[in-house]
């Protein structure tokens, strides 16, 4: 999927979008590509998932690896765009190893609105994998652009979502490099 053109506001270029509560499973996604997209409000996204519901996601696999000529370029592997949703995550592969552009970010996965808190982001959610490439600012495994909270390691990702969750949420949820064929 290639997203065409060059973005000033919001465009996104997407490998899958689900809205109103959903059930995502045994997708994989990936050469999704913007080649000219350039704005910071705009995400070139393998799954997003918005409106209000109780949103599913299983056994996914996304897997990034875009550039743009652009100049501020974003990307997510999984973008959970809504404030008011509920969401499990269990047994993805979500990989991003895009390169980020001028004040734009590769990340695993982003979030808008509340945080991971027990009501969005529910103690079942487990067995994930995260990967944004090398950790530092502008490589994320989890970022949520409404309160601007970011974290580059699994293990500030793991420490937000069980103190945030409590119980075994996240326990056997990874990041590591893979080699896709």
């Amino acid at each position: 999927i290639t997203a065409a053109g060059l973005s000033t506001t919001t465009a996104q270029g997407l490998g899958v979008y689900s809205d109103f509560g959903s059930i995502i499973y045994n997708n994989i996604v990936g050469d999704v590509k913007a080649p000219a997209m350039s704005s910071t409000g705009s995400y070139l996204t393998g799954l997003l998932v918005l409106g209000s519901g109780i949103h599913r996601v299983y056994h996914n696999t996304v897997y990034l690896n875009a550039s743009s000529t652009g100049t501020d370029f974003n990307s997510a592997a999984l973008y959970l765009g809504t404030s008011t949703g509920r969401y499990t995550l269990a047994n993805n592969i979500l990989y991003n190893t895009s390169t980020a552009a001028g004040l734009g970010r590769t990340v695993a996965l982003q979030k808008i609105g509340a945080g991971l808190d027990q009501t969005a982001y529910n103690a079942t959610s487990n067995n994930n994998l995260y990967y944004a490439g090398t950790p530092g600012v502008s490589n994320l495994i989890y970022r949520n652009v409404t309160d601007l909270s970011a974290d580059q390691t699994i293990c500030e990702f793991l420490n937000r979502s069980v103190l945030t969750g409590g119980g075994s949420r996240d326990a056997y949820t990874v990041s590591a490099s893979l080699s896709f064929a």
